[in-house]
């Protein structure tokens, strides 16, 4: 059995509690960073890739279903036709999981509208 003395704790004002937020928040903000500039670097994918992967899904049954309901908004919502337009539609359409992985961001997107 372990006993801690609570003087051995960490405080706020202790100089190695702070150190240690400090550090975390760093790290944060330098995670942020990185991940806004991919988005920049990686831009927004081409018309005919968003179309010919959105024909590509059409031939699945799940894809055409809900492109039928959300017809307009498959054609005009820039986060549906990015996830559509960067998704690799042939490898995703290859395994089950991928697929999976690929309607639930797709759904997430439409029921975040």
């Amino acid at each position: 059995m372990i006993v801690l003395d609570y003087q051995d704790l960490p405080v706020k004002n202790d100089k190695f509690y702070l150190e240690g937020k400090r550090k975390v928040v760093l790290i944060e903000i330098v995670a942020n960073i990185g991940l806004t500039i991919s988005g920049f670097i990686r831009g927004i994918p081409k018309e005919e890739k968003v179309y010919r992967n959105m024909e590509m899904l059409k031939s699945t049954e799940w894809f055409h279903n809900i492109y039928q309901e959300n017809e307009e908004f498959f054609l005009k919502d820039d986060t549906v036709r990015y996830i559509i337009g960067w998704t690799n539609v042939e490898k995703s359409l290859r395994s089950e999981k991928r697929t999976d992985r690929l309607r639930l961001k797709i759904l997430d997107a439409l029921n975040d509208r």
